[in-house]
């Protein structure tokens, strides 16, 4: 699935991306948890789509849960 996201974003079609991203992550939050490195790294990769796209809220928030992951893997509390 990244892959696709990957080559949207190449695209230009930073919505499509965007739309993939959020796909897997919810896949990763299910099969991985919420704070797993690798569930927290999609949460920078659909910010980024997001920011790309227009989505400068959307965006903001996505980088808001990816920060707090982070912080929560770092103090032990994931």
């Amino acid at each position: 699935m990244g892959v696709l996201a990957h080559w949207r974003e190449e695209a230009g079609n930073y919505s499509g991306a965007a739309a993939v991203w959020k796909k897997l992550l919810a896949a990763r939050v299910r099969v991985l948890g919420p704070n797993h490195p690798d569930t927290i790294t999609s949460w920078d990769l659909l910010a980024s789509s997001l920011e790309k796209s227009g989505d400068l809220e959307g965006a903001a928030a996505a980088v808001e849960e990816g920060v707090a992951g982070r912080v929560r893997l770092l103090v032990g509390g994931g």
